[in-house]
């Protein structure tokens, strides 16, 4: 499939006065109103904003269908932070933990993670 061409060639810029969007479905106030956009497409990016929910606020990728099911969108940025890791999904995680009991806290070397285990009684 090829890429779909635009109808419009501009050999030049734009002065927007109005301090928003040129497209105005690139921001929402809340994610609930992703699925209410008209043109959307595969790949389309909009940033939730102001939703009550804050960690709904960030970027959102159409993934999949045709937008009109919250499922559809992908978060894939919440502003400058980074999701927590879990089971199921990448993520971050903070190290600086204090060793308690058997629980050993989790050390980085050139950006690289490990345990020091060292110290455990040999045969346990």
């Amino acid at each position: 499939m090829t890429r779909q061409t635009g109808v419009f060639s501009f050999a030049d810029n734009f002065e927007c006065s109005l301090s928003a969007p040129l497209d105005a479905r690139m921001t929402t106030p809340l994610k609930s109103e992703l699925t209410g956009f008209t043109g959307m497409y595969l790949g389309m990016l909009v940033v939730v904003t102001s939703d009550t929910t804050t960690s709904n606020n960030g970027l959102y990728r159409l993934k999949e269908g045709d937008g009109t099911t919250i499922t559809d969108w992908e978060q894939i940025g919440t502003g400058g932070s980074i999701s927590v890791a879990t089971s199921t999904d990448l993520g971050g995680i903070k190290i600086g933990y204090t060793k308690s009991g058997t629980n050993y806290p989790l050390e980085l070397d050139n950006e690289k993670a490990y345990v020091n285990v060292s110290d455990i009684p040999s045969g346990n």
